[in-house]
C-alpha cells in the first residue's frame, strides 16, 4: 500500500510526499511550522491544504469554547475534507503529525484542525498517562 502527495499537491513545492505501509511519524509539530498539509480521509482520501494561520472560535455544545485552526484546499476543485474524514491525522510536508481533522464547514469549504499538542494534552490529562511516539 503507498499513498502519493504529488508536487502538484503541495502547490509550488516540487515534493513527491510518500508514505508507505510500515512507515513511521517523523515526529510531530506545531501546526505554525508549516504553511502546506496532507492528510488521508475515509472520506476524499489523500487531499492537501494550506493555511492562513487562522483561528476560529468553537462553541461546544456544553458551553465550552475552543480555539482552532482553520485549512482550506490548495486546488481550487477539490475539497480538503469532507463528510466521514473527521479523525483523520494531519500532516506537513515533513511527516511530522501537526493535528487532526475533526470538522469541515461546508458552507466555505473549510476544514477544523485540532493542533497536536492540544490533542495530546487532553489524552494525557483525562488518562493519567503519557503519550509517545515509539
Amino acid at each position: 500500500m503507498e499513498y502519493r502527495f504529488r508536487g502538484q499537491n503541495f502547490g509550488s513545492l516540487h515534493y513527491d510526499y510518500i508514505v508507505r505501509e510500515g512507515d513511521t511519524v517523523s515526529g510531530t509539530a506545531s501546526i505554525l511550522n508549516s504553511s502546506r498539509y496532507g492528510k488521508d480521509g475515509r472520506t476524499s482520501n489523500c487531499t492537501s491544504a494550506e493555511s492562513g494561520f487562522i483561528k476560529r472560535a468553537i462553541a461546544w455544545d456544553d458551553g465550552s469554547v475552543s480555539h482552532e485552526y482553520e485549512l482550506t484546499s490548495i486546488d481550487s476543485d477539490t475539497r480538503f475534507a469532507q463528510d466521514g474524514d473527521a479523525g483523520s491525522l494531519v500532516f506537513n510536508h515533513e511527516k511530522e503529525w501537526v493535528g487532526m481533522l475533526f470538522a469541515v464547514d461546508r458552507c466555505t469549504n473549510c476544514a477544523f484542525v485540532m493542533p497536536v499538542f492540544e490533542l495530546v494534552r487532553d489524552i494525557e490529562e483525562m488518562t493519567g498517562w503519557t503519550i509517545t511516539l515509539a
